[in-house]
């Protein structure tokens, strides 16, 4: 199993899945010149 520990203790914005939708929802917020915040993803590892 490959586990990450998140880099930071609080987010703006948390992603449950990271499949195609939330995927694409994280890179349109990291992509918008006026979103400043921080992002999680967290999805599950099947693997």
């Amino acid at each position: 199993m490959n586990t990450q520990t998140p880099q930071s203790t609080s987010y703006d914005v948390v992603i449950i899945g990271g499949a195609m939708m939330g995927a694409s929802a994280a890179w349109s917020l990291s992509d918008d010149k006026d979103f400043d915040g921080k992002v999680l993803v967290v999805d599950r590892d099947l693997s």
